[in-house]
């Protein structure tokens, strides 16, 4: 999930959108073909990733951050399978700069994360909470 630092300029829980962004990038896997938006490089994340199961926006999480979902080339091309290789950008719920990194430590986590949607949902209503508090 490696961001790009010269696009974090706002408070991450500043609305439901970012927060179910960054959701997109650490459960999610890369896309088989990246957004427009990802393309030239205008999202805030380095990878385009979206995730195809129930209860997830059928967009990339660049695109969905700042509530741009809609706008998101994927849902217009009907792409709904990303490749089958975990983002491997992330590690613990940790951001990198960016690197690929070793597939098999985010493999776990993903795996741990994804084990049950329910679970994933349920830590997506907590954040929602959280922000309306």
């Amino acid at each position: 999930m490696g961001l790009r630092p010269e696009r974090w300029n706002e408070d991450l829980g500043s609305n439901i959108q970012n927060v179910e962004a960054l959701f997109i990038q650490m459960v999610g896997c890369e896309a088989s073909v990246r957004c427009d938006h990802c393309l030239a490089g205008r999202g805030i994340f380095a990878l385009c990733v979206v995730v195809d199961e129930p209860g997830f926006p059928k967009c990339c999480g660049n695109c969905m951050y700042g509530g741009k979902g809609a706008k998101c080339t994927i849902l217009q091309h009907g792409q709904t399978q990303p490749d089958n290789v975990p983002n491997a950008g992330v590690y613990g719920g940790v951001a990198t700069t960016g690197m690929q990194t070793s597939a098999a430590p985010a493999a776990r986590l993903r795996a741990d994360t994804t084990a049950s949607l329910d679970s994933v949902i349920i830590r997506k209503e907590l954040s929602h909470q959280l922000i309306l508090y």
